[in-house]
């Protein structure tokens, strides 16, 4: 845990319930009193995790610098792995997979048209009918 995790100043798990950070709060309270120490830190960490929105904030916040470092390790590793990689089969296969996605596409693309061209027929055969009708 980091110097600066709020969690670890209270002495609670990050899925403690409401009612466990205000009771860890109040007997670490006691205890630096006791021992004539500056509570400080300990008001500070409670202003922000006996607050529900400030909670979810500093939650939210954590869960980014967590991510920023897994994503900083992960970056590491393709740096290292870079001299390894054989660039021309990377840009053969993507040239592959862009042909099958224009195939896929343009598959899509008749199908939709098909389909619009069906809808229509349908769209003009129903309102001639109407019009017959309606002439009668």
């Amino acid at each position: 845990m980091s110097t600066n995790d709020l969690y670890a100043v209270l002495g609670v798990d990050p899925r403690a319930r409401q009612e466990e950070v205000e009771a860890a709060f109040n007997e670490a309270v006691e205890a630096r009193r006791a021992s004539r120490k500056s509570a400080s830190d300990l008001h500070a960490a409670f202003a922000v995790l006996g607050d529900g929105s400030l909670r979810k904030a500093y939650d939210l916040v954590q869960l980014g610098h967590a991510t920023n470092e897994r994503l900083t390790v992960a970056k590491d590793a393709i740096v290292e792995a870079m001299p390894e990689v054989r660039w021309i089969e990377v840009r053969q296969h993507a040239w592959q997979v862009t042909l099958k996605a224009a195939v896929l596409v343009s598959g899509f693309t008749a199908r939709a048209a098909d389909t619009t061209a069906r809808v229509s027929r349908r769209v003009q055969v129903g309102a001639a009918r109407r019009i017959k009708q309606a002439s009668k």
